[in-house]
């Protein structure tokens, strides 16, 4: 199913009272195969791929969970964006997350037709939304996304921008309900704004809703909906792996400074052998040297 999605979503995605419609019009019809121009061929479980075009092009989600997107240069955005996914797990809601510089925008894209909130944490490039994300975010609105809570973490050494302008893309899509607990970081999470990564969590947490369709969604035999705490040890963060785990440079070898060191080391440490063509090499090129200065005298 997860190539059904992804195959509907980014092709005709855009087109869901399109797809509504002629949806109507199948409803009358016995339908034995689906033959796609480009895509599955359906011979059996018709009615559930039909139940799941409904879905997606009535832009509803199918699962109540959070997709996290992040785009981070040096892996502060992206600590912050775990932090963030600890305590969405903690409330016992299911979390995916997606590096939007690795992940191919099509499988996102797919995702956030999938999962009910989203968030979108960047880093701040050239006073505006980083690369990436400004791709994915722009796709995301000419793909007609829609009915959807989003949450937004930006991140900038000085002027961060990329928050209101992912919020600006976000509010021009219809049934976008953007949670105004948004987070500022510069360079780094610190440790006095973890209690706004909780608030965030708490906001998008109070926005699932406690009905019995929900809960049904929610609750699957092939998903988590409890979560433990295993350990207390701290989790690799990025000064972490660059403290303990990235290997060290190594130390650089002093080099012999001019050209006299430099051949007078190589004669005194060559071999015997090496001594001999040392000097032959030296004597023949003082021979020619010296023929060249008679035929200039000439």
């Amino acid at each position: 199913m997860d190539e059904a999605r992804r195959y509907y979503t980014n092709i005709v995605g855009k087109y869901g009272p399109q797809v509504g419609t002629l949806l109507n019009k199948m409803s009358i019809l016995t339908i034995d195969m689906i033959c796609p121009l480009h895509g599955f061929v359906w011979r059996k479980s018709i009615k559930d791929i039909v139940s799941k075009y409904a879905l997606w092009s009535s832009y509803e989600p199918e699962e109540y969970g959070v997709m996290i997107a992040y785009a981070s240069v040096y892996g502060n955005t992206e600590n912050a964006a775990e932090i963030l996914s600890c305590r969405l797990r903690d409330n016992g809601i299911k979390t995916v997350m997606f590096d939007v510089s690795v992940t191919p925008a099509s499988e996102i894209v797919a995702a956030a037709f999938r999962w009910s909130h989203l968030v979108f944490a960047s880093t701040t490039y050239n006073a505006g939304i980083f690369v990436t994300m400004e791709a994915l975010i722009n796709g995301l609105a000419a793909h007609n996304i829609q009915n959807r809570t989003a949450a937004v973490i930006e991140n900038g050494s000085w002027a961060a921008t990329s928050g209101n302008l992912i919020c600006d893309i976000l509010k021009k899509c219809k049934n976008i309900n953007v949670i105004e607990n948004k987070i500022s970081i510069k360079s780094s999470l610190k440790t006095e704004q973890l209690p706004e990564i909780d608030s965030m969590a708490n906001a998008i947490a109070a926005t699932f809703p406690n009905s019995a369709e929900a809960l049904a969604k929610y609750d699957r035999d092939d998903q988590a909906i409890q979560a433990f705490v295993l350990s207390d040890a701290p989790s690799v963060s990025y000064q972490y792996y660059f403290d303990h785990i990235k290997p060290k440079p190594q130390a650089q070898k002093e080099k012999r400074k001019g050209s006299y060191a430099k051949y007078a080391g190589m004669y005194m440490n060559a071999k015997p052998c090496r001594r001999i063509s040392f000097v032959l090499c030296a004597s023949m090129a003082r021979q020619i040297l010296n023929r060249a200065k008679e035929v200039l005298v000439k």
